[in-house]
């Protein structure tokens, strides 16, 4: 057994009183964010300097003292030490991000949070009880107890409580605890997967999967709904009413998705030992029009995620193989590539060389397995480049590029 970090959600049903306290706690958190994301950008103008996150928490103490901002001092305050832990961390990762190339990178500068905005959220800490569960009620600082749907008991030791309200107004908590895990059984069977925008997935090992398409299911009542809001009058009720509706589709069509991506990834976290995927450049793909609403629909990055994690928490091997690599081209049997197969119309093709018959998405999926064993047995981090030449990544993180070294030939 290991001890992993893991989050249970649920329905909140706060009272009325309960939920205008969360609302105050919603801006309270929004406006040190916002304060405290303009003073790091002063600092930074003036001396060259960002504040460190300890410079603002002491900042922070004093903004509570003021007669001007002393309603801050209603709300709970792990709440306000998380706002400004989150900034700080929107800092570092533009920082750490800001030397890459600009098509490379994931974070930006960090933007004011806006009170329009239907999410909304809070962190809160356990510290001397003053987080507890008891039944179908849970114990949050500055609230009490609030009433919540138990449909499984959080296990472990509660680390963090985080409080959310969607654009439908409905309320949720996840408690994040840390628990133990069971490995599964061994497991030796090995996968690799080639994912697809027509089809989900298509497995080395077993039968491939549809893509469910929720969001293109669900098109026709977004455009109606977005149509009726675009009517309505701004600041009436009911344009709150079209405005929550649009929230619920959206909601039921996110929710559907991420079902969908959990059962998947675990049914195959559970069926194999052994999971080989390519890494693909989905923010380079979502450039391309006519892909970018299938691709965001289909959800890879998320079901890649829940696949790394997931085979870490229960005792199997996962390996991304390079973007770059030609499995798609390469002929599984000889090993022979075929340029011609680029194209993404070309769905079955007979190898020039060896004369034998592919489905394009089952011999990726073949030469992915192949390609992560290859990879996890010689113990490097190894790929293609843009080029062609092979890139070895080393234990200590430096890159060895082999020029001229075809890929499996």
């Amino acid at each position: 057994m290991a001890l992993r970090q893991k989050a249970f959600k649920y329905k909140l049903k706060p009272t009325k009183k309960q939920a205008e306290q969360i609302s105050r706690t919603f801006g309270c958190t929004r406006f040190v964010f916002n304060r405290f994301l303009a003073r790091r950008g002063d600092s930074y103008k003036a001396d060259g300097k960002s504040l460190t996150y300890n410079a603002t928490s002491a900042e922070l103490t004093g903004v509570k003292a003021a007669e001007e901002t002393k309603w801050l001092r209603d709300v709970d305050k792990f709440a306000l030490q998380n706002s400004l832990k989150d900034l700080d961390r929107a800092f570092t990762n533009f920082f750490r991000d800001a030397k890459k190339p600009e098509e490379q990178r994931k974070f930006f500068y960090p933007r004011f949070k806006s009170k329009h905005n239907p999410d909304h959220s809070y962190r809160t800490n356990l510290t001397n009880g003053n987080i507890a569960v008891e039944g179908n009620r849970i114990k949050l600082p500055k609230l009490g107890w609030v009433k919540f749907v138990n449909s499984r008991d959080p296990s472990g030791k509660i680390i963090s409580v985080t409080v959310a309200r969607d654009g439908r107004g409905k309320y949720s908590i996840s408690v994040l605890c840390e628990t133990e895990v069971t490995p599964y059984s061994v497991n030796t069977k090995a996968v690799g997967i080639d994912l697809g925008l027509k089809t989900f997935y298509v497995l080395s090992e077993a039968e491939p999967l549809e893509n469910p398409r929720y969001y293109r299911s669900a098109l026709k009542r977004l455009k109606k709904a977005q149509r009726t809001l675009s009517r309505r009058k701004k600041g009436s009720a009911r344009r709150q009413k079209a405005k929550t509706k649009l929230a619920g589709i959206h909601a039921r069509v996110a929710n559907l998705r991420k079902d969908f991506l959990h059962k998947s990834s675990t049914n195959l976290v559970r069926q194999f030992g052994f999971i080989g995927v390519e890494d693909l450049k989905i923010t380079n793909m979502v450039k391309n029009h006519r892909l970018a609403q299938g691709v965001m629909d289909v959800g890879w990055g998320e079901f890649v995620r829940q696949l790394e994690y997931k085979s870490l928490w229960y005792g199997r091997t996962f390996q991304k193989v390079g973007a770059w690599f030609p499995s798609s081209q390469m002929c599984h049997d000889c090993g022979h590539k075929n340029p011609a197969v680029k194209d993404l119309s070309v769905r079955h093709w007979v190898c020039p060389n060896c004369g034998e018959s592919h489905d394009r998405d089952l011999n990726a999926a073949l030469n992915i397995r192949d390609e992560a064993l290859r990879i996890v047995a010689a113990g490097l981090s190894e790929t293609l480049n843009a080029h062609g030449d092979r890139v070895r990544r080393l234990s200590n993180g430096a890159a060895v590029v082999e020029l001229g070294i075809p890929s499996l030939q």
